[in-house]
């Protein structure tokens, strides 16, 4: 997706950071989860913040792999839910409004 901002990106360690949580420049240790090229963090006044390849400008999967990446980390950042529902809140019950039940 060209002209979209790579707004998160995995550092050398592998631990995938934001924008906002990235140190400026080349200090962000960030690298591109598409082609593995080094990113440099774009922190300016006039552009959106955004990592963005250091050398490579051809690699045009980087947005849409780190929005993957951030996707498969959702699942363990929400709070643990029951895979069986429970049906007694699906049992319709009379609703009671001004002219009477219906």
């Amino acid at each position: 997706m060209i002209g979209e901002k790579i707004q998160y990106a995995p550092n050398r360690n592998g631990k995938l950071i934001s924008i906002n949580e990235a140190k400026r420049g080349l200090a962000c240790n960030c690298i591109c989860p598409a082609c593995k090229s080094v990113l440099i963090a774009r922190k300016g006044d006039v552009r959106i913040p955004h990592f963005a390849h250091y050398k490579n400008n051809s690699c045009a999967t980087g947005y849409q792999t780190s929005l993957h990446l951030l996707a498969k980390e959702l699942p363990a950042s929400l709070p643990a839910f029951s895979a069986s529902p429970d049906i007694t809140s699906l049992i319709w019950l009379p609703m009671p409004f001004a002219d009477g039940i219906i």
